[in-house]
């Protein structure tokens, strides 16, 4: 199933001038809407893909921590020379935890892992990205959209001319 109407249209067979109003106005059908839910139904069954599971993945990684797969503390690296004064050196150590040990739900979180000149790096996917989507599938952000110019207030009667012209158009 073509996601863009347009070179659907062409396929169809419509000119490339027109395929654009073309699938402008198949897709205001309601049985070519009706047939495209439908496709988009049964691709969603096959790939698993539903609202709840989407939801559970950017969950997964909106609440994830970076001590689900890492590891620091600080060592105290004693001198074994007794004739040193020298106070013992502190080190931090770093350390991945074992992948094999780790549950989905946690390397489903993980984004890159790469063993570099420096040492190995680990990189999550981005939390914040993952927050917001979630907050504005739970509608706790609201938009505000700025329009300037003027509005130009139509009558009853325009209105219906100016619906008509429209129409007209698009038949």
């Amino acid at each position: 199933m073509d996601l863009n109407a347009t070179q659907a249209a062409i396929r169809a067979g419509y000119s490339k001038r027109t395929a654009r109003e073309q699938a402008a106005r198949l897709l205001s059908k309601v049985n070519i809407q009706e047939a495209i839910q439908q496709k988009q139904s049964v691709r969603a069954k096959r790939l698993t893909i539903s609202a709840d599971r989407i939801e559970q993945e950017l969950a997964r990684i909106a609440f994830s921590q970076i001590t689900d797969v890492v590891e620091w503390r600080r060592e105290k690296l004693n001198n074994n020379h007794e004739q040193d004064d020298k106070p013992p050196v502190e080190i931090q150590q770093v350390q991945l935890k074992n992948s094999d040990t780790l549950p989905i739900e946690i390397t489903a979180t993980i984004q890159e892992v790469a063993q570099t000149t420096h040492g190995t790096r680990i990189k999550l996917y981005d939390k914040l990205k993952a927050l917001e989507l979630l907050g504005r599938r739970h509608g706790m952000f609201i938009d505000k959209v700025e329009h300037s110019g003027s509005v130009k207030h139509l009558s009853e009667d325009e209105l219906n001319q100016r619906i008509a012209e429209l129409t007209k158009k698009l038949s």
